[in-house]
């Protein structure tokens, strides 16, 4: 017979899957009891989401649809950004740095009603997007416009080119050396030959960074890297009210000032220029605490930053798109108050997540029933003697 080894139907495993994407694993042993004759215990519940995905990477695995394979040789730029997004773990998840900080952190002693810290019970998540897309050139000025008060921003602007051909996933489990490979992967898939230029938009962690090197050198593909500008403005807003009366106007457009020149590639000397002022008389020290941040920032990875360079190519300088993704595949699932996910169950989650999030429920069920069909009945009863043939009754004698 043609069933799952794990006891639960095809036609259950769909329904909790389903059921998973939106609500926890006790809401996927409710929808499954309405089936008639089943009943099942919460615990119950997690293992069939879990084996309901196993086979996500099968499924991409075999190829591109001609609807995404279609663009890509059309588009000049194919935009690969990273973005981390975490949940909640049962101890047992948790990795080993975080561990060793959830340890020391349970040797101090309790502080009362003061700010308390971190709780180092979160495990990152590694989102990764891969998208086909026009060039969008613009100068540094009309970038840093963007910041300023809206009632400053022209209402009639450049638009940005819609991005085709979107996939977005993310890993728990896998480290993020390997989800970034794996959507490199994905592209060299959809374009064997390299015609497009690949954008690479990570938030300046080096493991992606040097990664994307190594694999970029291996496969001969040239990768223009850019880190992301975000965490660098969240760096330059605390300067901006350290040096400025935050209800101040012009507080704006000294982020507005700094930011035209950072992409003027400006970053080294702006560093320099934050740490001299620093010392200055009148700053008291919860005043020049922001600084040391904020010119790191500025100095780090200044090659990647977005230079007047990259902004002529049209190159992307933001990771909004992931970070959607990140939001409304992580964060609105693992997030959740009172949950507290193990490894596997996340992982399926997310996993299902993204599936929905494509559209590609349907195609991975029919891939899903090809796996198991091969996994347990095909590989294991491939080598069965041949049957002998039918005796046949012949008149007059013995067969």
């Amino acid at each position: 017979m043609h069933l799952p080894a794990q006891g639960s139907s095809h036609r259950l495993q769909k329904r909790g899957a389903a059921q998973a994407v939106t609500s926890s694993f006790a809401g996927v042993v409710h929808a499954i009891a309405t089936e008639p004759g089943v009943r099942l215990g919460t615990r119950q519940g997690e293992p069939i989401v879990d084996a309901a995905a196993q086979d996500f990477d099968a499924l991409y695995a075999q190829g591109c649809s001609e609807a995404v394979q279609q663009p890509a040789p059309a588009k000049p730029m194919q935009v690969l950004p990273c973005e981390g997004k975490g949940g909640v773990m049962r101890p047992e998840a948790w990795r080993e740095a975080t561990r060793t900080q959830a340890a020391a952190r349970a040797q101090r002693p309790p502080r009362g009603l003061a700010r308390q810290e971190p709780s180092h019970r979160k495990r990152m998540a590694t989102g990764v997007g891969l998208s086909h897309v026009d060039r969008h050139r613009r100068s540094p000025q009309t970038v840093a416009r963007q910041f300023a008060p809206l009632r400053l921003v022209p209402s009639k602007g450049n638009p940005a080119p819609k991005p085709v051909g979107t996939k977005r996933g993310a890993s728990l489990e896998k480290p993020r050396k390997t989800v970034m490979e794996t959507g490199g992967a994905e592209g060299r898939r959809r374009a064997p030959e390299p015609q497009a230029e690949w954008v690479v938009l990570v938030d300046g962690d080096h493991t992606p960074i040097d990664g994307i090197e190594q694999a970029a050198n291996a496969s001969g593909v040239t990768v223009a890297i850019m880190v992301a500008s975000r965490p660098g403005l969240a760096y330059l807003w605390k300067a901006a009210n350290a040096l400025v009366d935050p209800a101040d106007s012009n507080a704006a457009q000294w982020v507005g000032e700094k930011i035209a020149q950072r992409r003027q590639g400006q970053g080294n000397s702006m560093g320099r220029s934050l740490r001299r002022s620093a010392p200055l008389p009148g700053l008291s020290a919860q005043q020049r605490e922001p600084m040391e941040p904020c010119a790191t920032s500025l100095a780090h990875h200044a090659s990647s930053r977005n230079s007047p360079h990259s902004l002529a190519q049209g190159y992307p300088i933001a990771t909004g798109v992931i970070e959607g993704a990140c939001r409304s595949l992580v964060k609105e699932r693992l997030e959740r108050t009172g949950a507290r996910w193990g490894l596997e169950g996340g992982e399926a989650v997310l996993t299902l997540r993204a599936l929905s999030l494509h559209g590609a429920g349907d195609a991975y069920g029919d891939c899903h029933e090809k796996q198991a069909y091969q996994r347990h009945h095909q590989a294991k009863f491939s080598e069965m003697p041949t049957a002998r043939p039918p005796r046949q009754i012949v008149s007059g004698g013995k067969s």
